[in-house]
């Protein structure tokens, strides 16, 4: 029943999708859950990544010039630190394949942002179908199909309330019965919600009440799916992009004698907040366990003793893991800081950084790590720039794009392969490229430089 349920969900989702965009690339956002429910099927998960890059990016490029930046420039040196890395390699199966993987979802991700945002509605045809094709799609799988690998997984490591407070820290670690890709997907989700409710709450007018409401119960619904899933640098991360939406959205068309009030007011309340945190996080999870049921409220609970308690975060399974993880990588920079370790030997020893930055700098060496703090330096300010856009719509792309690429860093931090993240890479491109065409419009005509040449843009 839930493989006939979800072949319908599946086929009539494509078939929107070659006509509505934005569900097309909300069902590559949830290619983990259409795959697992086929049991893993690698051929529906390479189909489903790669249909919106070969459907759309020719189609695109044909039809919209893409204007090459400082940002690609640092991409491809990013990649080339990659390369680099898979050339020095002894075997090419393994290596090639996670160059090419990488290649695909960093850069034509990113590309694609990048073009959604060259038309004239500037992404907001985009957004209006993506959000809730993308929320509702994750409902089904958390609802009906329940993703059955992730809950094999998550059977096979029961919380045991009978067990000592010192205990409970490392029962649940970050990621264990929880796949990346189905944590990826919640994040996308619970992310784009998030972002819509604290632009319509916090920057007053830009979006109509009714959509407000809807996002609230969007909000709602995805957040206790992420408890549902179990998984803390999940949870971290929602905390985090509703912290830094508020903030964007509360400085619009502010003063910066405002926006640096805001900030001062915002530390001064985050601060005190930071001590009581787990005071909080363990009043909530009652909370949430009364109302949702008791296992909703793990997450919390653990997340409260971690922050009261160094001791039981020294003994969390999954902290001392990324531990282990964050000294071996930094072992293998200290021995090859320029050029990074080869793919081949990353591989042999199944070795994951668990850390965004730290596996750029193992991985692609110091063109790996420059081009990374590049991108995502330049995607911040690109994203300050975009708070102050005239159009509210604008507005709302960018505030979600934002909340999408923030939610993504942050878990990155603990968590995610860079292949895990073509999201991130997407709604990166779209600020960039929005913050480069708005910017592009206020240059009087005669005084812009004129494009490489390219393709005639269709009628």
């Amino acid at each position: 029943m839930i493989v006939a349920a979800t072949t319908v969900v599946l086929v009539v989702s494509v078939l929107l999708g070659l006509r509505y965009w934005g569900v097309l690339l909300a069902v590559a956002t949830t290619t983990y859950q259409f795959s697992s429910v086929y049991g893993l099927s690698f051929g529906i998960s390479v189909a489903l990544n790669t249909l919106p890059v070969i459907y759309l990016l020719p189609r695109l490029l044909l039809r919209r010039r893409y204007g090459f930046t400082i940002v690609d420039f640092f991409l491809l040196v990013w990649i080339g630190g990659y390369f680099i890395n898979f050339a020095r390699s002894y075997s090419m199966d393994v290596p090639l394949e996670i160059f090419l993987r990488t290649l695909f979802f960093c850069g034509c991700y990113f590309m694609l942002g990048r073009l959604l945002v060259m038309d004239d509605d500037r992404g907001k045809r985009y957004l209006c179908e993506y959000a809730p094709a993308v929320i509702l799609l994750t409902l089904f799988f958390a609802l009906i199909a329940q993703d059955t690998s992730q809950q094999e997984l998550a059977s096979q490591i029961q919380f045991d309330m009978d067990a000592g407070m010192e205990e409970l820290a490392g029962r649940l670690a970050v990621g264990e019965g929880n796949p990346v890709g189905y944590s990826a997907a919640v994040n996308t989700a619970a992310s784009t919600a998030i972002g819509i409710l604290c632009a319509a709450i916090f920057a007053r007018g830009v979006l109509p009440l009714r959509v407000t409401a809807l996002a609230a119960v969007a909000s709602v619904l995805m957040c206790i799916v992420a408890l549902e899933a179990g998984t803390r640098g999940l949870i971290v991360a929602l905390f985090g992009i509703g912290a830094l939406i508020y903030l964007l959205a509360a400085m619009r068309n502010r003063t910066l004698s405002n926006r640096i009030t805001i900030c001062l007011l915002a530390g001064g309340i985050l601060i005190p907040a930071y001590f009581a945190l787990p005071s909080l996080l363990t009043s909530l999870a009652e909370v949430v366990a009364d109302q949702f049921g008791g296992e909703y409220g793990n997450v919390l609970r653990q997340l409260a003793l971690m922050l009261s308690d160094s001791e039981a975060l020294l003994r969390d399974q999954s902290t001392a893991g990324r531990l282990e993880f964050w000294y071996v990588g930094w072992k293998l920079i200290q021995d090859s800081p320029l050029l990074g370790t080869p793919t081949d030997y990353l591989m042999q020893n199944r070795f994951w950084a668990h850390n965004f930055f730290l596996e750029q700098w193992v991985a692609a060496g110091l063109l790996g790590l420059v081009g990374a703090i590049v991108f995502v330096g330049s995607t911040f300010r690109a994203a300050l720039r975009l708070i102050d856009v005239e159009d509210s719509g604008i507005f709302v792309v960018a505030i979600c794009s934002t909340a999408i690429f923030v939610s993504f860093l942050i878990q990155a931090q603990f968590s995610f392969s860079t292949f895990h993240g073509k999201m991130m890479f997407l709604a990166a491109g779209m600020i960039i490229g929005l913050d480069r065409a708005l910017r592009r419009e206020r240059v009087p005509i005669g005084m812009r430089r004129a494009p490489l040449p390219g393709p005639v843009a269709a009628e």
